[in-house]
């Protein structure tokens, strides 16, 4: 005899209804209303709740699901959703100044998953404060976790989820009022302690609240929520920008001590190293509204706006030094590795950085759904979604700064053995400390950048249901059109404001001297004594006014648009059918895209190249310009195969394979070739994008065995395998533009040279620099290259299609709760492998993927009798996080060294509806360390602080 499980279908929805408000007998009634006298609803919350319904999901799931769930209304696990999720199988984190952002889920990152809330897709507006590239990553920052009921994680394709997730698909699920019908309300306070706080705030505010309720005989529903964060912080960087390849140059009459082992001979020399100490102010504010009405029993429409914004503004001193190898260098010490650990140069400044920076990101999303219970077999959904998201800077520009400095006979770096250099300072003339008044001003640079991503989706999905004989169940269908439009511009503003040994402009009163105890405390090595910091806005006031210009960031030098239009249908055949007494599920789908792409950038030309000091040059553009105009497009076939069999009542096992895409990052499709504003020597690069770049694709297969042994309780391991072909390969071809001349290379430069050496001086870039301005005519105070000189070798990046990879991994997972004790705890370790590692000793273009780690986590909970407790500890493994690095060059890689962080949180019941919880995040004070090709190449290394919540929840 056949057994087939329910599941609750769209009809059983349907009856649902129907026996519930439909016309009954008397009788039937007044049973039923004695009845519901009788009964007391005991509605479960709490930690055990949240990982009940988890579990539920999982294991009613087809293909591979996990989820997050609210432990009770406005209460998420974590205070923030990317911080969750990494308590799920397979998936870590990338944090932005000590919080979760992105996630990479089995070995990938950002860009390979896509954010949908409440099925519909996310848009994003990930640019960097200076112009980094546009991507498709979604910041779960920009999120709070209060309005969220659930996080579901798809790590395999389905044909009736949107594509776009090679990954995974993580869907955030909000609440509806009509789902949970009745008056409920929550309201939250919290005062936030963030122990790196210096110059904010010692204690900020968060505020959260709900209100849902049902009207009409819950035929009517209404739902707002809203909530309010501000976060002071302090974020601690020793910084080197790049290490760049083989650039020593002749350094025949300096003292060298080379223990190179490198099998070609090459060498690293660090750019420049410097501190950054930033003072760091957010405010996230998000609100959601949500409509229902029911005016018949099978028809339901929602209509629903969700709105989030986060402003982040800091003000930064950075303080350090520059290094241009050469002729510059007095001693140098070469590792094993090729690495620069120890470095002695003459000339040069010590240089004090005032940063103004800001960001505001805002998403905004208006939706319709209308449900259409036609029969009782069959139903139909049309969803319509209007989104948009938005960063740009809060005043005249994202990233603006001034330079300072003071003259140095000569300056040292030694990292030998430590985990951040040492340095040390000859100043000029000075003895004893630096005076404010022997600071000279230098450059300043206003920055600006902006990107609005636009999405516009229809969406219609039915499903039949087999109320008859036969294995097959039911089938669901659907057709989507997809308008993404995305935007991103920058500008670039170059203002030489140095003024030699005359800075009567700057008041002196604004320099103030700082003392470096208490900062870089966690990291071996040491620290400069002092620092002179200052406001970035109010110094360039002053040089403003001393100089008689605007430092307000120009037109536009980039300003690109990529348009998407995709069209899409599917079929999915689900069958339940019964083998040797094992009952079989089965999911059949297909998914057919076709995506119109548009990219239109602005050109402009270039007119000549500028030596404006001795290590800043800068890029002329020409006023006028033209948008350029591309058009491509391709087909997707994506199918997929869910199987899973239920081998006896508590252990299930699947099978699933599927086809999924990932579209590339915005940037990589512009339609134009852009260069660098600020080239200087050894990093002139330039950028050409590709509109025809086809999405990524991958074969993916997903095994796994599931048992669960008691109400909340399971355990679970699984292997995948995914096969990815069209990754990108960056080519990196060496160009010259006609009429741009190299001012540092040429018969100008050659006889300035010359002379120095002639006359017995160093040749430092300095003394070059000031030697052509001496040799040429007139009183200009910068060079312009001219035919005299060699044209600019420009490192052109160009992205293809052409690298396939294989991944492949093992996840395992251990829920378990002690009886009634209220004790629980859960454990998981995923394994990530992958023929697609970076080779430290090969120089110049290669691929790897960029996110493969091994990930741990553990958590361990009492609920019980209104007291909860629990503590979280995440670990993951080290990983090569980028290729190229700022300073350095594109092909240069970025190295993250292994993390793991303690989080801990305790609350307590007074009553039912009061409950006053702490909450305390990365209370171990962990650190984050990272380096280029070897561990001594540091890049960067962030010291953070524990942070602390607490505060009270009331529920109506």
């Amino acid at each position: 005899m056949k057994r087939r499980k329910f599941t609750k279908t769209y009809l059983a929805k349907s009856l649902s209804l129907i026996l519930g408000v439909g016309t009954l007998s008397s009788a039937f009634a007044e049973e039923s209303t004695q009845l519901e006298d009788e009964i007391e609803v005991i509605e479960v919350t709490g930690i055990r709740a949240s990982m009940i319904k988890a579990m539920d999901i999982k294991r009613s799931s087809h293909g591979v699901v996990d989820a997050i769930s609210a432990e009770d209304i406005g209460k998420f696990p974590d205070t923030n959703l990317a911080e969750s999720l990494q308590r799920i199988p397979g998936v870590s984190i990338d944090r932005s100044n000590n919080e979760g952002s992105h996630v990479t889920v089995r070995g990938f990152g950002p860009n390979f998953n896509l954010v949908t809330l409440n099925g519909r897709q996310m848009p994003t507006a990930a640019m960097g404060q200076t112009g980094a590239p546009a991507t498709r990553s979604f910041d779960f920052a920009n999120l709070a976790s209060e309005s969220v009921s659930a996080v579901e994680i798809y790590k395999t394709g389905r044909a009736n989820n949107p594509s776009g997730g090679i990954g995974s698909t993580i869907n955030i699920i909000t609440g509806r009022p009509l789902d949970e019908p009745g008056m409920k309300a929550s309201l939250g306070v919290k005062a936030v302690m963030d122990t790196t706080v210096e110059e904010g705030d010692d204690i900020t505010p968060e505020v959260s609240g709900l209100y849902s309720n049902t009207f009409a005989d819950d035929t009517f529903g209404f739902m707002v929520s809203g909530s309010y964060q501000k976060r002071d912080s302090r974020e601690q960087n020793a910084e080197v920008s790049g290490w760049r390849t083989n650039s020593l140059g002749d350094i025949s009459s300096a003292t060298v001590t080379d223990n190179n082992l490198n099998p070609d001979g090459n060498t690293w020399l660090p750019r420049n190293y410097k501190y950054d100490v930033g003072d760091i102010e957010r405010e996230r504010t998000n609100a959601q509204v949500v409509l229902q009405y029911q005016p018949v029993d099978n028809v339901t429409a929602t209509l629903d706006y969700t709105y989030a914004e986060n402003e982040t503004s800091s003000d930064r001193d950075h303080f350090g030094v520059w290094f241009n190898g050469g002729g510059n260098v007095n001693e140098v010490v070469i590792n094993e590795n090729g690495t620069t650990t120890y470095l002695d140069e003459t000339a040069g400044t010590m240089d004090y950085f005032a940063y103004g920076n800001s960001a505001g990101n805002e998403n905004s999303s208006l939706g319709l759904n209308i449900e259409w219970q036609v029969s009782d077999n069959f139903s139909l959904n049309f969803d319509y979604h209007d989104s948009s998201a938005e960063s740009k800077g809060l005043e005249d520009g994202n990233n603006s700064f001034i330079i300072m400095g003071a003259a140095l006979d000569s300056k040292s770096f030694d990292i030998n053995g430590n985990e951040i250099p040492t340095l040390d300072l000859d100043f000029i003339d000075i003895t004893t400390e630096i005076t404010p008044d022997q600071l000279n001003s230098n450059i300043a640079i206003a920055n600006s950048s902006a990107m609005k991503t636009d999405i516009e989706q229809f969406r219609l999905d039915g499903m039949w249901v087999n109320d008859g004989d036969g294995d097959l169940s039911s089938i669901e269908f659907g057709v989507s059109y997809v308008e993404v439009s995305s935007r991103s511009k920058f500008a670039n503003t170059f203002y030489n404001v140095a003024t030699g040994s005359d800075s009567a402009f700057f008041d002196n009163g604004i320099f103030q001297k700082k003392g470096t105890n208490g900062l870089f405390t966690e990291f071996t090595g040491s620290v400069l004594p002092y620092y002179y910091s200052y406001n970035a806005a109010t110094a360039l006031q002053q040089a403003e006014a001393g100089l008689g210009i605007d430092f307000s960031p120009g037109a536009w030098d980039e300003d690109h648009t990529v348009a998407e239009e995709t069209t899409s249908a599917y079929i999915q055949l689900n069958f339940e059918s019964e083998f040797n007494g094992l009952l079989i599920n089965t999911v059949a789908g297909m998914r057919y895209e076709t995506t119109d792409v548009n990219a239109s950038s602005l050109a402009q030309d270039p007119l000549y190249v500028e030596w404006e000091s001795s290590t800043e040059f800068r890029t002329i553009f020409a006023e006028d310009s033209i948008y350029t105009d591309v058009n491509t497009d391709y087909k997707l076939f994506l199918p997929s195969l869910d199987v899973s069999v239920e081998l006896t009542d508590d252990l299930v096992t699947r099978f699933s394979y599927s086809r999924t895409v990932t579209r590339n990052n915005l940037s990589s499709m512009r339609g134009t070739t852009s260069i660098s504003g600020n080239p200087k020597v050894g990093a002139r690069n330039g950028y050409r994008g590709n509109p025809d770049l086809l999405p990524y694709t991958a074969d993916n297969i997903d095994l796994s065995l599931e048992y669960y042994y008691g109400e909340a309780s399971y355990m679970s391991i699984g292997y995948y395998s995914k096969e990815v072909e069209n990754f990108l390969v960056t080519s990196v071809a060496d160009e010259t533009i006609a009429g741009l001349y190299d001012p540092h290379n040429g018969a100008r430069s050659d006889l300035a040279r010359q002379q120095l050496t002639d006359e017995g001086i160093q040749l430092t870039e300095g003394n070059v620099f000031d030697r052509m301005i001496e040799n040429q005519e007139g009183d200009a105070t910068t060079i312009i290259g001219d035919a005299t000189d060699e044209l600019v070798a420009w490192d052109i990046n160009v992205p293809t299609n052409g690298e396939t990879v294989a991944i492949d991994g093992w996840e395992f997972a251990i829920q378990h709760m002690f009886g009634e004790s209220g004790f629980g705890g859960m454990a998981n370790y995923t394994i990530v492998n992958g023929d697609v590692g970076y080779d430290n000793e090969k120089i110049g273009v290669q691929f790897a993927l960029p996110g493969l780690s091994d990930s741990a986590n553990f958590v361990a909970f009492y609920d019980k009798d209104g007291l909860q407790a629990r503590i979280a500890y995440n670990w993951r493994d080290e990983f090569l996080s980028a290729i190229g690095q700022q300073e350095g060059g594109p092909n240069n890689p970025q190295h993250t060294e292994e993390y793991g962080q303690w989080d801990v949180s305790a609350s307590y019941d007074f009553t039912e509806n009061f409950t006053v919880f702490v909450e305390g995040l990365n209370i171990t004070e962990e650190t984050q360390r990272i380096y280029g090709r070897y561990e001594e190449q540091l890049l960067h290394a962030r010291q953070y602080g524990a942070r602390y919540n607490i505060g009270m929840r009331y529920n109506f």
